[in-house]
């Protein structure tokens, strides 16, 4: 279970008499908490492997961890991952939500509502809270694709979606920018396609490998179904040799219905994020796909090794990261 520092829990220390701050891996001590330690001459002493550093003085490096983006395994083959998708309108809640579930899933995804009303800032405040976790933004990038996936990838993001609808040159501009650095890639996102095996040979053509198989929300309201087609055009689409991501209104009643398929990843938002109990919740769909497709081995089901990076000076992201936190804590007395 990862520890989380704000500034409230600074103050409580300093008011306690503390001299120095004790963390090891599992802990995260937000921008600003840092700021303050800092400014109080309290050094933050680190352990790792039996070994303290002190580590006040060290400047983190730009968050670019290169996540490894593949999924786990069980004896029967491939297990598909679980993302959960942040579509909210402010980034405190979905920082509180993304720590209670993280947990349960693989991949956190900064959802497109949530990108338009903070931007990249967004993207770094999930990142710092879970350093640990594969990072997607969804941008939904229509044009000047090579831009909008540096800024993504330079946020701490891992993935960057683009539109189906942008032009070829879009695609490969934002690729280019994912090819150079290592563990970083992009996904295509079908909303709005109508030939989506078409667009996808000419995706394949030009070196993107995933694709987002989506039911839109709007569709769904209509009363837009499931439907036998959808998995012959996934089938198809994984046989060209994609990793292929399904999403749309999916629940662990509905995660059956693609058995047999060799479904890269599934993503779910609501189902979670609106439970009453977001983390049993959350558990639920984990153990429904690996119900199906097998539990991954206990080295698999890890996840990424990564050492966690943290931005040690105070910007805007910092700040909604440390109020998430003290809304979570509140939320627990």
């Amino acid at each position: 279970m990862r520890t989380f520092y704000s500034v409230q829990d600074i103050e409580d220390f300093i008011a306690q008499g503390i001299t120095q701050l004790v963390i090891d891996g599992n802990t995260t001590v937000t921008g600003p908490a840092r700021d303050l330690l800092r400014l109080n001459g309290i050094p933050i002493i680190e352990e790792t492997n039996g070994r303290t550093m002190n580590n006040q003085a060290r400047t983190a490096p730009p968050v670019q961890q290169g996540m490894p983006i593949e999924t786990p395994v069980s004896r029967n083959g491939r297990v598909p991952m679980l993302q959960l998708a942040l579509d909210y309108i402010s980034v405190p809640p979905a920082v509180a939500m993304a720590v209670q579930v993280q947990e349960f899933v693989d991949i956190i995804e900064i959802g497109t509502p949530l990108i338009k009303v903070a931007g990249v800032e967004g993207v770094k405040a999930i990142r710092e809270v879970c350093p640990d976790k594969i990072i997607l933004a969804d941008f939904k990038t229509p044009d000047v694709g090579g831009l909008e996936a540096q800024l993504a990838f330079d946020a701490g993001a891992d993935i960057v979606s683009i539109i189906g609808g942008a032009t070829l040159a879009t695609v490969k501009e934002a690729l280019k920018v994912a090819n150079e650095r290592p563990g970083k890639d992009i996904v295509m996102e079908c909303t709005g396609v109508r030939d989506i095996v078409g667009m996808a040979r000419e995706w394949k053509e030009i070196g993107v490998t995933r694709l987002v198989y989506h039911r839109e929300w709007d569709a769904q309201a209509a009363g837009r179904e499931w439907q036998e087609e959808d998995k012959r055009i996934i089938q198809e689409i994984i046989n060209m040799g994609f990793k292929v991501t399904v999403t749309g209104g999916l629940t662990p009643e509905l995660i059956p219905f693609f058995a047999g398929l060799d479904v890269f990843i599934f993503i779910c938002g609501r189902a979670i994020h609106q439970a009453p109990d977001p983390r049993a919740a959350a558990k639920r769909m984990r153990d429904t796909i690996w119900s199906i497709w097998g539990r991954p081995s206990s080295a698999a089901a890890t996840g990424p090794a990564v050492q966690p990076v943290m931005n040690q000076n105070s910007s805007f992201s910092d700040s909604f990261v440390d109020r998430a936190v003290d809304a979570l804590k509140k939320q627990k007395e």
